[in-house]
């Protein structure tokens, strides 16, 4: 599992739970305008929240080392002898390539494509409504001068003329807009609606103009874009409109005796639409008709007072509760293959310098003492490399001997992993050691000029250096450069080892160098990819690192 997939499967469990707690919340509300709020705050919270905690990572994991420390003359480097390459070795015909394979790929990348590919839908439809939204607006027109006198004398709270359009379509009084929102009203209500009917609906749009619910509904359209497979989000979404609706028509109708007549007035508003908007807050649909009676029954069942706006308490106690969420859930994660952490790392170990930590004596027992049984350690090093096709599912970081295992185990269903395993060196802290499995290039094989012969020779193969440092009873830190070099499509470094053919010139060699700075437990192996060596083909350096102890065992942090 890579990094980014592991980042938004994460993502998506955060809102998973949040929405969980929304709705739950939900529930335990009876008043509109306590639903309205408790719905605000919980969509903001599976929106935007999940972005943010998913970052945190679950445990410190194999971290970049600080600078080492200089090499020490005193000591010794290991090395591998160089083999000379033969001048002439018999041609061998091409191998044909094996026809592609068909790689299906792991369940958890399926999901997080499908849930991407969703995304992606969900965000092309809402662009398109948006701009069918801006195509219908330009429809609309400014109230003349008599129709404007008239909505001015239906009430005081009117807004400025400027904040009103007329439609010509036969649609609901609606509000639009999210940096400039406008309340639209049908042509037909102003010519044949009586005045209290007329007053009933610029009211109820007043009341969604001054909550902002048309900026609301586009960024809530967003967030169920991004969560169109959580279906308590749309339950949320549903939810706060009826809400809000509810607290709108309480708003509008002003005294209790006329309630049945507004609803009246909804049913009929409803049957006479023929079609609305999108993402526009409209005062009555035609489908779906059923949010109608919930929206009736509330308005004949509510108390008086019951439109008011809630107060500061509850609103920063939504906040409260909603941050305690946040902090609780960023606990729950989705680990990597490895065991921990979005980098892959260790797993429940946490790198930290103690003054006196733990260590492994040579009998076995446990002292805090390491430092003085630190110069009968040494550490063994073993280094692996890895060609696969597709890439690699390590990501750079440690991983643990169960991690690199389970990885291990999908390319087994491949079967196009091809694994290198260079020889082990033993090293004390500080000294130096090097690998080098490398076949020259002859020099009658070379164009050699005056300026070339002074040039290191050139080969194929790799050089492997690697400077190792103790820092503490289960800790190596160190520095490791490679030395790659190979000829694309001809010769690569291979189990067989097998000698490149005659007639290479140094021109055809790529070369790929890495220098590297690690950290990591004893017995963990630590990935670092070295690109696309060819295409399709991917090469990974896996490096182990083991402590071992005066009577030559590994001393294993344990998982």
């Amino acid at each position: 599992m890579t990094i980014s997939t592991t980042y938004l499967l994460n993502v998506a469990l955060h809102a998973a739970i949040l929405s969980v707690f929304a709705s739950l919340a939900l529930l335990l509300m009876r008043q509109a305008r306590y639903r309205s709020v408790a719905a605000i705050a919980g969509l903001l919270a599976v929106g935007f929240l999940p972005w943010l905690t998913a970052l945190r990572p679950a445990r410190p994991a194999g971290v970049v080392a600080p600078e080492l420390q200089a090499r020490s003359p005193a000591l010794p480097a290991w090395t591998v002898v160089t083999l000379p390459m033969e001048r002439e070795i018999p041609k061998s015909a091409e191998p044909s390539a094996a026809p592609p394979e068909i790689v299906f790929p792991d369940p958890l990348t399926t999901v997080v494509t499908t849930w991407a590919a969703g995304f992606g839908i969900g965000l092309i439809s809402f662009l398109y409504a948006m701009l069918r939204l801006r195509t219908w607006r330009k429809s609309l027109s400014p109230p003349d001068d008599a129709a404007w006198e008239f909505l001015r004398s239906l009430s005081p709270e009117i807004p400025g003329r400027n904040h009103f359009l007329i439609s010509p379509a036969i649609a609901s009084p609606c509000v639009s807009g999210f940096f400039r929102s406008h309340i639209v009203l049908p042509r037909f209500l102003l010519s044949s609606a009586s005045e209290e009917e007329l007053r009933w609906a610029v009211r109820h749009e007043i009341a969604h103009r001054q909550a902002g619910d048309s900026r609301w509904m586009i960024l809530f359209t967003l967030i169920r874009c991004a969560n169109w497979w959580n279906p308590l989000v749309h339950q949320l979404v549903s939810r706060w409109s009826d809400a809000r609706e509810q607290l709108c028509d309480l708003h509008a109708i002003g005294t209790p005796d006329r309630r049945a007549d507004y609803g009246r007035f909804l049913v009929a508003m409803a049957r006479k639409i023929t079609k609305q908007p999108s993402l526009t807050v409209a005062m009555a649909s035609r489908s779906p008709a059923r949010r109608l009676r919930p929206r009736i029954i509330s308005l004949l069942d509510a108390e008086p007072g019951a439109e008011k706006s809630v107060g500061k308490r509850f609103v920063g106690l939504s906040c409260g509760l909603t941050l305690c969420f946040m902090a609780l859930v960023s606990c729950m994660r989705v680990g990597t293959d490895a065991g921990g952490g979005i980098a892959g790392g260790t797993a429940g170990a946490v790198l930290s310098d103690t003054k006196t930590p733990l260590a492994a004596a040579p009998d076995g027992s446990v002292t805090r003492d390491w430092a003085s049984t630190e110069s009968l350690r040494r550490i063994k090093i073993t280094s692996t490399l890895m060609v696969t096709s597709p890439d690699s599912y390590f990501a750079g970081g440690s991983y643990t001997e169960t991690g690199v295992k389970a990885i291990m185990k999908r390319f087994e269903r491949i079967g196009k992993t091809t694994l290198v395993t260079l020889p082990s060196v033993i090293a004390r802290s500080d000294q130096s050691t090097s690998v080098r499995i490398n076949y020259e290039i002859p020099e009658s094989d070379r164009r050699i000029s005056a300026a070339k012969t002074k040039s290191p020779v050139p080969f194929v193969g790799i050089h492997l250096e690697s400077l190792p440092r103790l820092s503490g009873p289960h800790v190596v830190e160190f520095r490791q450069t490679v030395d790659y070099r190979y000829v694309p499509g001809v010769w690569r470094l291979n189990e067989k080892n097998s000698r490149p053919p005659a007639g290479l010139t140094s021109e055809k060699i790529k070369i790929i160098t890495r220098t590297m700075d690690w950290r990591l437990f004893s017995g963990n192996t630590f990935a670092s990819s070295l690109g696309e060596i060819e295409p399709g083909i991917y090469l990974t350096l896996l490096t182990k690192a083991e402590i071992l102890d005066a009577t030559g065992r590994s001393v294993i942090f344990p998982e």
